[in-house]
């Protein structure tokens, strides 16, 4: 059963939410929520002096990009930020997620073309999936719930779904993050892009079930390849 939507007015009014600021991005998130907590640390900032996105920008110029768990919304601003005319599509499944994410994209005054409350996933999990949502630590959140999780209803989408419209020399430049990894992964799970935060060699890997080819990316070269074209590592 699909949530009814969250008010508008659902952020502002919310008793324990705080405000960080990393550069000109502001974000709104919850206080005792660890994935919100997080951007307080150093990686965020990090990420946001990083040249990874504006030399991506500047060798590719994508026209579409996919944040894959965007969470309370700050990868996605970085995105929309380095990469202002391209068509950007958002998919977190977590549900209360969805009206901080709409209220920070417009609280730095930014758009974003599609949202998707769903988990990334294969065709054959079907049209809803069971999601485990650890509530004071939405970024430890499970596509298979652990205990102590809190368990919700929510849709499943695919790469090929989010990728239907891009031409392929249009992108897209695809960010996950492993929100379905360790004991909670999905067997199968492969990896789809090799784009990680700023400061961290290890790729964000999520099951996407598509056949259709991405480019893989890797932000300690700041490289972008063509399936196809190996790295020196063979993958």
């Amino acid at each position: 059963m699909t949530p009814d939507p969250v008010p508008p007015d659902f952020v502002d009014a919310a008793p324990d939410t705080a405000l960080v600021r990393i550069g000109d991005i502001r974000l709104r998130y919850r206080r005792n929520d660890g994935g919100g907590t997080h951007y307080l640390g150093r990686g965020h900032s990090e990420e946001y002096h990083s040249p990874f996105y504006p030399l991506l920008g500047a060798a590719l110029a994508p026209a579409a990009c996919i944040d894959i768990g965007a969470n309370y919304g700050f990868t996605g601003l970085l995105m929309r930020r380095a990469f202002p005319q391209a068509h950007l599509t958002l998919v977190e499944p977590v549900p209360w997620l969805e009206a901080y994410v709409r209220h920070n994209f417009a609280l730095n005054g930014q758009t974003f073309g599609a949202f998707h409350s769903a988990i990334c996933s294969a065709a054959d999990t079907g049209p809803r999936s069971a999601f485990g949502v650890r509530e004071r630590a939405t970024q430890d959140s499970r596509v298979i719930p652990q205990p102590g999780m809190s368990v919700v209803e929510t849709a499943v989408v695919t790469l090929d779904d989010l990728a239907a419209t891009i031409a392929p020399d249009e992108g897209p430049i695809s960010r996950t993050t492993p929100k379905a990894g360790r004991s909670g992964s999905l067997p199968g799970a492969r990896l789809s892009c090799r784009a990680t935060r700023a400061g961290s060699s290890r790729p964000s890997s999520r099951r996407n079930g598509s056949s259709r080819p991405l480019k893989k990316c890797s932000s300690a070269s700041t490289k972008c390849r063509k399936p196809g074209n190996p790295s020196r590592n063979g993958t």
